[in-house]
């Protein structure tokens, strides 16, 4: 079965009680893999902010979340 690529850029975020992890797929829809990275942030308004910079930088085009607990 073939995945018909969607974005260039995208990202999945762990969110936990005292950070975030998120890990990011980039790169132009060709038949190469995307590149990932992985980076780790806090969950103080600056630390959330350093977040939705570092998805902008890469121009993130989607993002989804996954959280197991109530935050």
């Amino acid at each position: 079965m073939d995945i018909e690529v969607s974005y260039d850029c995208c990202a999945g975020l762990d969110v936990h009680q005292g950070n975030v992890v998120a890990c990011i797929l980039h790169g132009k829809r060709t038949s190469t893999r995307p590149k990932a990275e992985k980076c780790t942030f806090g969950t103080t308004q600056t630390q959330l902010n350093q977040l939705a910079d570092w998805l902008a930088r890469f121009d993130c085009q989607a993002v989804a979340m996954e959280s197991i607990g109530v935050f």
